[in-house]
């Protein structure tokens, strides 16, 4: 955690933590309890309210909050230093706020971004000399609030049969006459995909060719490595298919006053699929080679 002054200047580096617990009191004020690395230190923060004594807090919050929850938590927080006591000022409200904006959503953070940021951990191990990622992904918008996934990938099917309940022929108001319907449907079937990857890497080859040459005779000598084959050197090959949200295929068939069939139903729902391949550059390049 790190504590920045209104300008952007960093006061001071806490170091790594988790946030315990955030919240607000009876008044409104926002705190939020950090737990050191260690779990064993802890220090009480406010972002709405200067801390002038060392009194006990009584606030309700929530436990252990998700990334959505702690974004939506610092948006009421003050952005400049707070004076010991001093709250910060809600602003008047408008009295004609004009049109309602959109709720605010969460974009989940894809496996792409996640992978590129993990390349300078990589790198650290061994100087990375190729990236080579084919990865199909849906990802999450998110409720900043609840965390609830708010998109999903719908494919269900809903028949909905109603009959004929009144009567179709009336003499006198004495003889009535119902015609029953039959509704025979056929076979219904929906298949549901998030995320297919059906791509293909193929590295290449770092290769060394030296010939020579005197009057009929020759000789020839040839290496080959592949990408990222050796220790002092590294290649991040990434072929996958994930899928963050929801997926739903439901068949659903609802029948009132009338007479029917169905034929066979099936479903299928596949939250993500990857058939893809990896081929090494050696492998490749060796079956290309002919001799003379």
């Amino acid at each position: 955690m790190t504590l920045f002054e209104a300008d952007g200047t960093v006061v001071s580096s806490l170091g790594t933590g988790r946030v315990l617990t955030a919240g607000t009191d009876a008044t409104g004020n926002a705190y939020f309890f950090l737990v050191g690395s260690d779990e064993f230190t802890g220090q009480l923060f406010s972002g709405s309210i200067g801390m002038d004594t060392t009194d006990g807090f009584t606030f309700e919050g929530t436990l252990e909050p998700t990334m959505a929850q702690l974004d939506a938590f610092s948006s009421g927080l003050s952005t400049a230093p707070l004076a010991a006591g001093q709250r910060v000022e809600t602003p008047p409200t408008d009295p004609d706020p004009g049109p309602t904006d959109p709720p605010p959503v969460y974009i989940g953070r894809s496996v792409l971004e996640r992978v590129l940021m993990a390349t300078g951990d990589i790198g650290t191990m061994a100087p990375l000399t190729g990236t080579f990622l084919n990865i199909a992904e849906n990802v999450a918008t998110l409720d900043p609030q609840t965390g609830a996934i708010l998109n999903r990938i719908d494919g269900s099917v809903t028949n909905t049969m109603t009959g004929v309940s009144a009567a179709t022929a009336e003499v006198t108001g004495e003889v009535l006459a119902i015609s029953e319907v039959t509704m025979d449907l056929g076979d219904i079937s929906t298949t549901v995909l998030g995320a297919v990857n059906t791509g293909t890497i193929t590295l290449g080859v770092n290769q060394d060719l030296s010939e020579a040459i005197s009057g009929t005779s020759g000789a020839l000598s040839a290496s080959m490595q592949q990408l990222g084959g050796t220790t002092d050197h590294a290649v991040l090959v990434a072929n996958m298919a994930s899928n963050m949200t929801s997926v739903v295929g439901s068949v659903s068939n609802s029948f009132d006053g009338l007479n029917g069939s169905i034929g066979n139903v099936s479903t299928t729902v596949l939250g993500a699929v990857n058939t893809g391949t990896v081929v090494s550059g050696v492998n490749e390049t060796i079956t290309g080679i002919v001799g003379g």
